[in-house]
């Protein structure tokens, strides 16, 4: 199942929903990231329609950048709950600074799946 671009604006709005102890500092869209099929082929495969097929992307991958300030538990947790909310979403990266303590930052990179190129629906 993959999320269609219509959908992502509950998703993100649901994302946010769910990190009341953390304080989000910024939201960055990522350009959609097109995925191709891989170099598989056989040889009786007429080159010319392998070569279309291989420039046009199966999916395109959506990037949501988040960053959020809070403690290092709040982040793990936020993450745990990331993971739960939608098996159509996961996490791709966390760099987290720590600050003063309790406090840090934590930069989120966070990828869905669709079938258009386009964030339709943000």
């Amino acid at each position: 199942q993959l999320i269609a671009p219509r959908d992502m604006v509950a998703l993100l709005r649901n994302m946010l929903a769910a990190q009341k102890e953390l304080t989000l500092e910024s939201l960055v869209l990522r350009t959609p990231e097109p995925v191709y099929q891989g170099e598989a082929s056989t040889e009786s495969e007429n080159t010319e329609d392998s070569e279309a097929r291989a420039r046009e992307p199966l999916l395109y991958a959506h990037d949501v950048e988040l960053t959020v300030s809070g403690g290092y538990l709040d982040v793990l947790h936020y993450l745990e709950k990331l993971e739960t909310m939608d098996e159509r979403l996961g996490w791709l990266q966390l760099n987290y600074e720590a600050g003063e303590w309790p406090g840090g930052e934590a930069r989120i990179r966070v990828r869905t799946l669709s079938l258009e190129a386009a964030w339709l629906g943000v």
